[in-house]
C-alpha cells in the first residue's frame, strides 16, 4: 500500500481566493478558472463569457471558410452550411445572455447574414434581409424565448424520461427539477454567487 497518499477527505487549501485545491500526497491538483460542461464553457463567477468568446471565435473560422467559396455556392447551400456551422452554435445554451454578450452574438449572425446573401459589410438593409428573406430572429429575441419554462417565474424545462429508478437521476432530469424546487427568492438571476450560496444554505438548513 503506498503511504504518501494523503487519506480521504483531502487536505484542502485556498489558492489565489480562485477556491480549493485538493492535495494527494506530493501532488496539488489546482482549480480552474474555467469548466467545459457538454460543451458550455464556465466560469467559476457562472458567467458565460469566455463560452460566447470561444463560439464567436469558432462561428468567424467557420464563415471565413464559406466565405472563401461563396461564389461555388447558390444561396440555399450557403444557408444549409451556415445553419450547420454557425447558428446552431448560436443557439446553443446561450439563453439569458447579458447585453455586452448578445451583442457579440449579434455580429456573428450579421456577418453570417452578409455570407449567406453575399453582401458587402456596409450595404444597407441588412434587417431586412435578416428578417424578411432568411426569416432569421436577432439574437436578443432568441434568448427571449429558448430555455426557460417561465420567464417570470425562473423555471428550467424538465426533460421526458421513461425510468423512474435510473432517468430521472440524469443531471438533465435532476439538475433542473432540483432547480425548480427552489424558492423564486434563491432562483433570482441578479444575485451574487456569494448571496446565492448564503441564501441556498439558509434554505438548506431550514428545510432540513
Amino acid at each position: 500500500m503506498n503511504n504518501n497518499v494523503s487519506p480521504i477527505p483531502p487536505s484542502f487549501s485556498k489558492l489565489d481566493g480562485r477556491g480549493p485545491a485538493i492535495k494527494l500526497g506530493s501532488g496539488t491538483i489546482e482549480p480552474s478558472g474555467h469548466v467545459r460542461v457538454l460543451g458550455v464553457i464556465m466560469s467559476s463567477d457562472l458567467s458565460l463569457g469566455k463560452h460566447v468568446s470561444a463560439v464567436s471565435a469558432t462561428c468567424i473560422f467557420h464563415l471565413r471558410q464559406v466565405h472563401r467559396d461563396r461564389q461555388s455556392l447558390d444561396v440555399g447551400s450557403a444557408k444549409t452550411l451556415v445553419q450547420a456551422f454557425v447558428t446552431s452554435r448560436v443557439d446553443y445554451c446561450n439563453a439569458e445572455s447579458p447585453g455586452v454578450i448578445t451583442d457579440k452574438l449579434q455580429r456573428v449572425m450579421n456577418s453570417a447574414a452578409r455570407v449567406v446573401t453575399n453582401t458587402r459589410k456596409y450595404d444597407s438593409g441588412l434587417s431586412r434581409l435578416m428578417h424578411n428573406e432568411l426569416h432569421w430572429l436577432d439574437v436578443t429575441e432568441v434568448t427571449g424565448r429558448q430555455h426557460l419554462h417561465s420567464a417570470t417565474q425562473r423555471k428550467l424545462v424538465v426533460p421526458r424520461y421513461r425510468l423512474n429508478s435510473f432517468g430521472r437521476r440524469r443531471f438533465s432530469v435532476a439538475g433542473p427539477s432540483t432547480w425548480n424546487s427552489l424558492p423564486d427568492s434563491l432562483c433570482d438571476l441578479e444575485l451574487s454567487l456569494d448571496t446565492f450560496k448564503s441564501q441556498l444554505k439558509t434554505y438548506i438548513f431550514a428545510k432540513y
